[in-house]
C-alpha cells in the first residue's frame, strides 16, 4: 500500500481531504504539523475513514520521520502561519491593492518569507523520499512549486483546481458536456486563459458571450470574454486592476480552525460542520483525481503546473502516469492572450529572482512587472517588502 505524508497536515482542514481519500485507492498517511493535539485528533479521525480499507493513519512532529520512505508527500504549509497572512492583508491594504496570497505585492511578501523554510523542507524530502512525487498545494503555487524543483527533486508537481472549474463553468453556460469539448490552456498559476473551446469542429468560445449575457463566470463577464478572444481565470479581474479592494481573511481561517477543532474534539470521528463554511475544491477537484491516478499506475489527464525549460512554473493540461508527467501539445495562444501571457512571464522571472535573493533592487524589478501595482507606489512597496525578508519564520501546519 503507497505512503502519503501530508505536510501541514495539523490544520483541521486537512479532516476535509481525509474523509474523501478512500475515493483515491488504498493509502497508509503520515501527517506532519508542529500542533500535536491537532494531529492527534486529526489522525483519530482520518483511522476512522482509512482503516476500513485496511489503511493507516500515524502522526509526527518530527519531519524526517514524517517523510521517511514516503511514495508521495502533499505539500501544503503555510510558512509564517495565518499571521504572516494577516501582515500580507495589511500590508496590501495600506498600499490600497487586493491582498491576495498569489498575486500582488502580498503574494511577492510570502513568497520571500517562504523561500529559506521551503528549501529546507525541500532538502528533507531529498535525504528522505528523493523519488516520491511532491504535490504542491502551498501558495503562492508558482513559485513555491519552482523553489522545490530548483531543490533537485525530479517529480514535483502544483495543483490548482480553477483551470478545470472554468472549463466547467464555460460548458455549463454552453450547454454542453465537458467530456464533448477540446480545449486549449495557457498560462501561469492564477494567470492563465482558456484560449480554444472546440465542439463539432467550431471554436464555441465565440458563442461564449452571447451565451452568458449578464451572468459571470468567475466575476469575467461577456465583454472581457469577446475583447480577450478567450476566457481568463476569475483572477483576471484583479490583474486588470478591475478589483483593488483589500481583503482581510487571515482572522476568519483562525476563527474556523479553532471552531472545528473544538468540534473534533466533541465529535472525533465525525466530519466538522465548522468546514462548510469554508469552500475547498482543490481537494475533491485537484488533489483526490492526481492521487487517484498515482495509486492505480494509470497515466490520466490533469492539469499540473510544472517547471518549464526557462526555470519558472507554467499551468499545462497534462498526462500524468507513475512514471512522469507531460504537456499535452496545445495551439499556441495569439493576440491579446499572447501579449497578457507575456507580461504574466516577465514579472514571474523576476519574482522568483527576488524570491531567490531578496535584495531590494530585485524586489522593486519584480514590483515594476506586477500589473497589479500602480506606478507610483513601487518604491513605497520595496521598501516596505524588504526588510521582511530578515522575518523569522513558522509554518503553519
Amino acid at each position: 500500500m503507497p505512503t502519503l505524508a501530508i505536510l501541514g497536515g495539523s490544520t483541521p482542514f486537512t479532516v476535509s481531504l481525509l474523509d474523501l481519500l478512500p475515493e483515491a485507492g488504498h493509502w497508509d498517511v503520515a501527517l506532519h504539523g508542529r500542533d500535536a493535539e491537532a494531529l492527534r485528533l486529526i489522525a483519530g479521525f482520518g483511522r476512522s475513514r482509512l482503516q476500513p480499507q485496511g489503511g493507516t493513519v500515524r502522526w509526527t512532529t518530527d519531519l524526517d520521520d514524517a517523510l521517511a520512505g514516503a511514495d508521495v508527500v502533499l505539500h501544503q504549509i503555510r510558512y509564517g502561519d495565518l499571521a504572516g497572512r494577516a501582515g500580507d492583508e495589511l500590508l496590501a491594504e495600506s498600499l490600497g491593492v487586493a491582498g491576495d496570497e498569489t498575486l500582488g505585492p502580498s503574494g511577492l511578501r510570502s513568497a520571500i518569507r517562504m523561500a529559506p523554510a521551503l528549501a529546507a523542507v525541500a532538502r528533507a524530502m531529498s535525504r528522505q523520499c528523493p523519488d516520491a512525487w511532491i504535490v504542491n498545494l502551498t501558495n503562492p503555487l508558482s513559485c513555491s512549486t519552482a523553489i522545490l524543483a530548483k531543490s533537485g527533486l525530479g517529480n514535483v508537481i502544483g495543483l490548482c483546481e480553477l483551470p478545470q472549474f472554468t472549463l466547467q463553468q464555460a460548458c455549463a453556460a454552453l450547454n454542453l458536456s465537458p467530456d464533448a469539448v477540446s480545449w486549449d490552456y495557457a498560462g501561469l498559476n492564477h494567470r492563465g486563459f482558456i484560449h480554444v473551446l472546440e465542439h463539432s469542429g467550431r471554436n464555441v468560445l465565440d458563442d461564449l458571450p452571447a451565451a452568458l449575457g449578464d451572468r459571470k463566470i468567475g466575476g469575467i463577464g461577456a465583454e472581457d470574454i469577446a475583447e480577450l478572444g478567450a476566457l481568463p481565470l476569475k483572477y483576471f479581474r484583479l490583474l486588470a486592476g478591475r478589483n483593488r479592494t483589500a481583503e482581510r481573511r487571515a482572522q476568519a481561517l483562525l476563527d474556523l480552525k479553532a471552531e472545528a477543532l473544538a468540534e473534533l474534539r466533541l465529535r472525533p470521528t465525525q466530519v466538522p460542520a465548522a468546514l462548510r463554511k469554508r469552500q475547498m475544491p482543490w481537494y475533491p477537484d485537484a488533489v483526490i483525481p492526481v492521487l487517484r491516478t498515482l495509486a492505480s499506475g494509470k497515466a490520466g489527464e490533469h492539469v499540473l503546473n510544472l517547471p518549464a525549460g526557462d526555470g519558472i512554473v507554467r499551468e499545462f493540461r497534462a498526462i500524468l502516469g507513475r512514471e512522469g508527467a507531460e504537456p499535452l501539445p496545445s495551439r499556441p495562444a495569439q493576440g491579446a492572450v499572447r501579449r497578457w501571457l507575456d507580461r504574466f512571464e516577465a514579472h514571474e522571472q523576476a519574482s522568483l529572482a527576488a524570491v531567490l535573493d531578496p535584495v531590494r533592487p530585485r524586489i522593486r524589478d519584480a514590483l515594476a512587472l506586477d500589473p497589479m501595482l500602480p506606478a507610483h507606489l513601487i518604491d513605497r512597496a520595496a521598501d516596505l517588502i524588504a526588510p521582511s525578508k530578515a522575518a523569522g519564520v513558522q509554518a503553519d501546519a
